[in-house]
């Protein structure tokens, strides 16, 4: 895995749903090419985000949020104009992306590879995890992001 800092410009909003992100037939799983592009938030257990050594079986905390987007061009869907969207705001965002759909296991063993590095490189992380589930050029791709704050 690679990782990188992000500057997101501006928001991605998706419209909330119920969804298990780890669910391979859902709205972004290998076997649905629709383009869906999904995002999904996670607390992380406090005692777990400053440790370079975290337990993944205690690593990921609560989904907090669950949202979906049609891939199209433009802006904001327009299904998501008027209600209250879930958003992975503008900011600065440490990241890394695999181009295949990720399960459960593989998802928190990224985000803590993803932990460790950003405490190496002595970044202060953010207590939220976002993880985005999309297509790209007909493939499925699992983004792992974390907050970067100061």
């Amino acid at each position: 895995m690679e990782f990188y800092r992000l500057s997101l410009r501006a928001p991605l909003r998706y419209r909330r749903i119920g969804a298990d992100p780890f669910d391979i037939k859902g709205p972004t799983g290998p076997g649905n090419s629709g383009g869906g592009d999904a995002l999904f938030c996670f607390a992380l257990d406090s005692s777990q985000t400053l440790r370079i050594d975290p337990d993944p079986e205690q690593y990921l905390g609560p989904l907090l949020a669950a949202g979906l987007r049609r891939n199209h061009a433009g802006g904001c869907p327009p299904e998501n104009q008027g209600e209250d969207p879930l958003e992975l705001t503008a900011g600065s965002y440490y990241f890394t992306q695999v181009r295949k759909h990720l399960g459960r296991a593989a998802c928190i063993e990224g985000a803590v590879e993803l932990q460790k590095e950003g405490l190496w490189e002595r970044l202060k992380l953010g207590s939220l995890l976002y993880l985005r589930r999309l297509f790209e050029d007909g493939s499925p791709v699992t983004q792992i992001f974390r907050p970067l704050e100061g």
